[in-house]
């Protein structure tokens, strides 16, 4: 029967003339130019809604070698990065206290620097009511650094407030800038594609007391040894870790999951409604405190809310995670809520069960047995 035959290659050269004879009409697809992928740029970017100026669309069509799969990627890149720099500016929130007996305006200085503490990024200043909500005071940060495991950028902000001549109060803390979110089922730091290798915490910061052995070599433990394995990585146990290890990891560029110490453990309290209701209200309030008290710490990636509990997931799942949820974005906190230690639903990269693998474990173990008795 007669047929049709077409082929496509992009090695043509490597075909045998006889056989290029065959195809009666030989067609050639050229590369796209620059001002049809800087179209495509500019209606990709409105599509996703956001501002693309002409001149910007050109630069990301140049770098595309001549491919609109190119340009929509270097467009989300651009996006993402814009996005975790947040336009360089730093965004403290001012809460004032001890106002009772005060009258009058507040102002606040805001000074962002280096860690070195060599140069100043960004000054700004503010004037808050004193007894009222207080506000939030924005510095512009010049050449802002993000912070990644491999070039942990940090920055140390320090805030004075001034009642008329005299100085009410100082506060410094370090902080670092990035943005971790979940994009079609994958992690992403400050736009790129972040894989988790990691370990657990079990309480190493109590074991031995305050000068324990593990408290003493804490960038040893956490840090050089989990290098040397290849971790980026560790997730604790059912509380989050001390500020003293925060730091460490912040310096070093080592991630957090820290886990909240909402638990259970397979075990039924047989609490009533009331007292779930009590329950509950500890547990939300508990919560909110180790985020807000945690929050300027960048190696915090993630949020683990519960361990292995069995009678409380409707609340977990729902109130729970959307109450946490609801606060994280409303203080402009960045991190990755997942609802339970054992498996995340929502990103593809780690949905492996505890059960599962012991299941895989024990027939291999079986299998081995098996095989030594025969021999």
């Amino acid at each position: 029967r007669p047929f049709t035959l077409i082929g496509a290659t992009t090695r043509a050269g490597l075909l045998s003339a006889p056989l290029r004879d065959r195809f009666q009409m030989r067609e050639h697809l050229d590369f796209y130019s620059v001002d049809e992928l800087a179209e495509i740029a500019a209606r990709s970017a409105k599509k996703l809604r956001m501002p693309l100026d002409e001149k910007s669309a050109r630069e990301i069509a140049v770098r595309s070698r001549g491919t609109p799969r190119l340009a929509n990627n270097r467009l989300r890149w651009v996006r993402d990065y814009a996005t975790s720099t947040a336009g360089g500016k730093v965004t403290f929130r001012i809460v004032l206290g001890g106002t009772e007996r005060r009258r009058g305006p507040v102002t606040v200085s805001a000074r962002v620097v280096g860690v070195d503490g060599r140069r100043a990024a960004g000054r700004a200043e503010a004037t808050i009511q004193a007894g009222g909500a207080g506000a939030d005071l924005t510095v512009r940060v010049r050449g802002a650094k993000l912070w990644t495991p491999l070039q942990p950028n940090l920055y140390r902000a320090e805030l004075t407030g001034r009642l008329g001549p005299k100085i009410c109060d100082r506060v410094a803390f370090r902080f670092g800038m990035r943005r971790i979110h979940v994009r079609r089922g994958r992690y992403r730091l400050n736009g790129k594609p972040l894989w988790f290798r990691g370990s657990n915490l079990v309480f190493e910061w109590q074991w031995g007391g305050p000068g324990g052995i593990f408290n003493r070599n804490v960038k040893r433990y956490l840090i050089d040894e989990a290098r040397r394995m290849n971790l980026n990585c560790f997730r604790t146990h059912t509380i989050p870790p001390p500020a003293q290890w925060l730091d460490v990891a912040d310096e070093h560029g080592m991630m957090i999951w820290a886990e909240l110490p909402v638990l259970y453990n397979n075990r039924n309290f047989k609490f009533t409604p009331a007292e779930f209701e009590v329950f509950h209200k500890h547990a939300l309030l508990d919560s909110a405190g180790w985020v807000t008290k945690l929050w300027n710490h960048p190696s915090v990636a993630m949020w683990v809310l519960s361990n292995e509990s069995r009678d409380d997931n409707k609340w977990e799942s729902g109130p729970f995670y959307e109450r946490l949820a609801g606060m994280v974005v409303a203080h402009g906190f960045n991190a990755v809520l997942k609802p339970d230690a054992w498996c995340a639903s929502h990103v593809a990269d780690h949905c492996v069960k505890h059960k599962n693998e012991s299941k895989s474990v024990r027939r291999k173990l079986k299998k081995k047995a098996t095989s030594g008795r025969k021999r």
